[in-house]
C-alpha cells in the first residue's frame, strides 16, 4: 500500500527550525526549580507520524545539538555551574528536549528515575 506523503512539509520542517531557534536566542535567566527547559516546538502527530521523512527527523535533532551548542557558548560566566543538556528520545522524538540545570547535584538527581518524585 502505498503511504501518502505529509502536506506542507516544506514548510512545518521550516517553522519548527525557525521556533527552535527563537527558544534559544538568548540564554535562559528564569530557572524553574533549578532548571530551565525548551521542549520540542512541533505537534505530536507530526513529528512521531511514521509519514515525517527520517531525514527531517535528523534535520530536527542536528538543530537541537547545534543550539545548545550554541547556549553553551553563550553560557554567563558566574559562580554557579550550569549544564546544558540535548535530551533526545528515540524513537518517541516528541519527547525530545533541551535543558538548562543549575548546579551539578539538581543534575545528578534529574536522572535518577527511582524515586518518588
Amino acid at each position: 500500500m502505498r503511504v501518502k506523503k505529509i502536506r506542507g512539509l516544506k514548510r512545518k520542517k521550516k517553522k519548527l527550525m525557525e521556533r527552535i531557534v527563537q527558544h534559544t536566542e538568548e540564554f535562559p535567566d528564569h530557572f524553574i526549580n533549578n532548571h530551565w527547559n525548551a521542549a520540542l516546538p512541533a505537534s505530536q502527530c507530526f513529528i512521531s507520524s511514521p509519514k515525517t521523512p527520517f531525514k527531517v527527523k535528523k534535520e530536527c535533532i542536528e538543530t537541537m545539538i547545534k543550539r545548545v551548542e550554541h547556549l553553551i557558548s553563550i553560557k554567563p560566566h558566574s559562580n554557579e555551574e550550569l549544564r546544558v543538556v540535548a535530551a533526545i528520545d528515540l524513537p518517541a522524538m516528541w519527547n525530545s528536549q533541551m535543558i538548562v540545570f543549575q548546579g551539578s547535584t539538581y543534575f545528578n538527581c534529574f536522572f535518577d528515575r527511582d524515586s518518588e518524585d
